[in-house]
């Protein structure tokens, strides 16, 4: 079996210094395009051709390119620019940003015919509208769309690249948030201003518009995430759960959030791997708590490296596509 992978990097005059739980970085590039196309692969007993292929500043340009010539068996192809032929007798691709971006994803689809598309936070089934979106319209549906392109759509959430072990050391931080602060983030960006007020040396807040606002660099975000005891955030207009939950728990902190959709089928249970909280008025309470976040946070640990690590998903994909062929 032959594979092909064509993935996008970011030109080399843009600095994403993120990582997925910071906000940035080449995750689409390293680990989905590369790292997870080479295991899948050798579950598939196939051989991977790695196309890099230069795409500008942003992720949704929508410029057309053509994939190498080649007898290609699965093809996996980057959203959301659009293959000028079908690169494979099987295509497959997988999708963050859906909401504002159905017309990009309808052109793409048009284009590219897939088979499978993997949704990495959109449910599959969103409630009809979301109070907290700020635009006046109903969600789209992901899976209508795709029908109508004879693509299969399935979830399967983010996942670690590799699971972190226990580090021995004194979480001497109580509570942390850091990311994104916008209108599409709209608990993690009160939850933000709420700990930020309480003005306590134990308490770091890294968050802005633009990674370049945050306080903390990556590598300063993961050495303070190992030292921290709850972690507070929200989601992505508090409907698709990110990257960052995982990548939290991975490291042991206790995660806290409002509730949504998917938590649950996802694993992120109340009480047991996560803390839910309403309101900013809950967080202080919460992070008084000196030992309820050991608990909760070595049980959400468990849980993320047991079912969302690379090499479990690169399985069921691997299963799906089989399935499929």
């Amino acid at each position: 079996m032959k594979a092909l992978s064509c993935y996008k990097v970011i030109s080399s005059d843009t600095v994403l210094d993120g990582g997925c739980g910071q906000g940035g970085g080449n995750w689409f590039t390293d680990v989905a395009g590369i790292k997870l196309q080479k295991a899948i692969a050798e579950i598939l007993g196939g051989d991977l051709f790695l196309q890099q292929r230069p795409h500008g500043k942003t992720s949704y340009h929508l410029n057309a390119y053509d994939p190498p010539e080649g007898d290609f068996d699965v093809a996996y192809v980057q959203l959301f620019d659009p293959p000028t032929r079908r690169p494979a007798r099987f295509v497959w691709s997988m999708i963050s940003d859906y909401i504002r971006m159905e017309s990009a994803l309808e052109l793409w689809l048009e284009a590219t015919k897939p088979n499978l598309l993997v949704s990495l936070q959109y449910p599959l089934t969103p409630p009809r509208r979301v109070h907290w979106v700020p635009f006046p319209v109903a969600l789209p549906n992901l899976v209508e769309q795709c029908d109508r392109h004879d693509c299969r759509v399935v979830f399967l959430p983010w996942f670690n690249e590799a699971n972190v072990p226990p580090v021995p050391v004194d979480r001497d931080i109580a509570a942390m948030c850091s990311g994104k602060t916008s209108s599409s983030y709209p608990s993690r960006s009160h939850n933000a201003a709420w700990l930020r007020a309480l003005r306590r040396e134990d308490v770091i807040v890294s968050c802005g518009a633009h990674t370049d606002r945050f306080a903390l660099t990556y590598q300063e975000y993961l050495e303070a995430l190992v030292r921290c005891r709850y972690y507070v955030t929200g989601g992505i207009y508090d409907l698709q759960i990110p990257p960052k939950y995982f990548e939290v728990a991975n490291y042991g902190a206790c995660l806290v959030c409002v509730d949504m959709p998917t938590m649950e089928e996802v694993g992120f249970v109340d009480g047991d791997t996560f803390i839910r909280i309403k309101s900013p008025f809950d967080i202080t309470n919460v992070i008084e708590d000196p030992v309820r976040w050991q608990k909760i946070g070595a049980a959400g640990r468990d849980m993320v490296q047991q079912r969302h690590h690379m090499g479990q998903r690169s399985k069921e994909i691997a299963d799906i596509i089989l399935g499929m062929l």
